[in-house]
């Protein structure tokens, strides 16, 4: 059966942040200000720990953002592991399968922190009154959300498109988990022969299965080794390298480079749509940097990231998480792609 993208889907990024409570996809009680508030966390955020903070930097705050594995809730983890209803979360059957309901909309439930950190794939990696920053790192890398994205929140095409990983059915279609509208999941339908839109013929399933086959590019053969953290770091840094290639590319086709917005300034309220005041307390005005773009990448593709420069859109997903939030939340930090721009 083929079907074409019309109607509500899950983003794919959306799927990233599912932690935030944006849409009460995650809810945490007991915490002044909402627990993902910002995703710049305090240990990681530009100028706490000198005026230019390192790649290293940038990629930990990504990392604990998008995981939501912070080492700085230790002492709250700790309180309420076993505290009833403290985190809303999606049902899942297993770690990122997801459970929906007959219109194909997935299920959410009250939970402890344990039961959180069970339905995450977690709670195994977890020693509870434990503070040990090199547990929280392996909990990072090993997160698995309800749809199945890892670590950083990878998902399946992200691994295809670095040549990591392909998957095909037995009818040689590539099959893969892709942001369609979630009407095509109701009534237990799991997957789906759909055109994709440059894609063309694709085996859609609802969730990343990470049923296909590993390359082995930086020793990158099973799923078990893209949990490991050098590894996935691996896959991170050449994730950012695409998405500052892509930028480049897609800006170099209207005559423009990166370098001509580094240091420049958007405002809120003159881009599309305009938005005042920002959200989270955010200033107006906000100066571009090359971290922010690539961060703004990471959230809405090089395509978003092209948008915003080039027409002065500012998309956001369904959780209406704008792009510029991500190119002021994570801007500052140093990249290897500084001295090409």
């Amino acid at each position: 059966m083929k079907e074409n993208l019309e109607g509500n889907s899950e983003s794919s990024r959306i799927s990233r942040r599912n932690f935030l409570g944006a849409t009460a996809v995650v809810t945490l009680a007991g915490t002044a200000g909402g627990l993902f508030s910002s995703p710049v966390m305090a240990s990681t955020a530009p100028g706490t720990s000198g005026s230019e903070p390192s790649y290293d930097d940038f990629l930990t705050a990504i990392r604990i953002f998008e995981s939501s594995i912070d080492p700085a809730l230790a002492a709250w983890y700790t309180q309420n592991y076993n505290t009833p209803g403290t985190v809303t979360y999606q049902d899942v059957e297993y770690p990122g399968r997801v459970v929906r309901d007959s219109t194909g909309q997935t299920t959410s439930s009250p939970a402890s922190v344990k039961q959180y950190f069970a339905r995450i794939g977690v709670d195994s990696l977890y020693t509870p009154g434990s503070s040990d920053p090199k547990m929280f790192r392996q909990m990072q890398y090993h997160v698995i959300n309800y749809l199945g994205f890892v670590g950083y929140q990878f998902s399946e095409q992200d691994l295809w498109d670095l040549n990591y990983y392909t998957h095909y059915d037995t009818a040689g279609l590539p099959m893969y988990y892709a942001d369609v509208p979630v009407s095509n999941w109701a009534n237990g339908v799991r997957d789906k022969v759909m055109n994709l839109p440059g894609k063309g013929q694709v085996h859609v399933t609802d969730v990343n299965t990470w049923k296909g086959n590993f390359s082995g590019k930086h020793g990158i053969y099973s799923f078990s080794d893209l949990e490991d953290p050098t590894k996935q770091d691996f896959v991170a840094k050449d994730h950012f390298q695409n998405k500052y290639d892509g930028i480049a590319d897609l800006l170099g086709q209207r005559g423009k480079y990166i370098s001509d917005y580094i240091g420049t300034t958007l405002y809120w309220d003159q881009l599309d749509p305009s938005v005042s005041p920002p959200p989270g307390g955010r200033p107006n005005a906000v100066v571009i940097t090359m971290s922010g773009l690539l961060a703004g990448a990471h959230l809405r593709g090089a395509e978003g990231v092209a948008a915003l420069l080039l027409d002065s859109k500012n998309p956001f997903d369904e959780n209406h998480t704008y792009i510029l939030q991500y190119v002021y939340d994570f801007r500052g930090y140093q990249t290897p792609f500084d001295n090409e721009v």
